[in-house]
């Protein structure tokens, strides 16, 4: 029986990570068929990610040329987006631009979850310790969030430690509030 390679991601954690489908399952043309199409498919998503930039950079290079209010008349009529996808569109072309290629076969849907993700995610993204899916940037932008956090929770407390008398006040209410919250539930 003719073995063929695993399709490797080009957002895989590790080198030799292999992506969980198993092709041993399939027939050899089937096989064949569907390492065919992951690879293409590979390629496409590359591909998408690269052309939303620059559909961003063309919306953008038009919005500055149009005089004032006619942009959106221009792209409802002539390209049938709304406000929000054109936001979209320029957003992710003035956030990564050039960058883009970095990413890899990013997915749409994962490409504008990271709009808003912290550099530390994106640079995580870009040495592909984070797989490039949707469900794994939002956890990865919310462990930042709660890194952040406790690193400023860290960082303001111990820039103000409370004296002795701080220190019973804090206590006694945290006693209080401890005896309280026993006597709601």
């Amino acid at each position: 029986m003719d073995t063929m390679p695993t399709p490797r991601r080009q957002d895989a954690q590790e080198p030799d990570q292999q992506l969980a489908f198993d092709y041993s399952l399939l027939d050899e043309e089937t096989r064949h068929f569907v390492y065919q199409k992951t690879v293409e498919t590979q390629g496409y998503l590359k591909r998408t990610a690269e052309d939303v930039v620059c559909i961003g950079l063309n919306l953008r290079a038009v919005k500055d040329r149009l005089p004032h209010g006619h942009f959106m008349a221009w792209a409802k009529s002539e390209l049938g987006l709304s406000r929000q996808s054109c936001q979209n569109f320029m957003r992710v072309a003035e956030r990564f631009g050039e960058r883009i290629h970095r990413f890899g076969a990013i997915p749409v849907s994962a490409l504008y979850e990271l709009l808003d993700a912290p550099e530390n995610v994106l640079k995580q993204i870009e040495e592909q310790q984070i797989p490039l899916t949707r469900p794994a940037v939002r956890a990865a932008k919310e462990q930042a969030r709660q890194d952040t956090v406790v690193e400023h929770y860290l960082t303001e407390s111990s820039e103000h430690m409370p004296d002795e008398d701080e220190a019973m006040q804090l206590r006694q209410r945290i006693t209080f509030l401890e005896q309280e919250r026993l006597q709601l539930s």
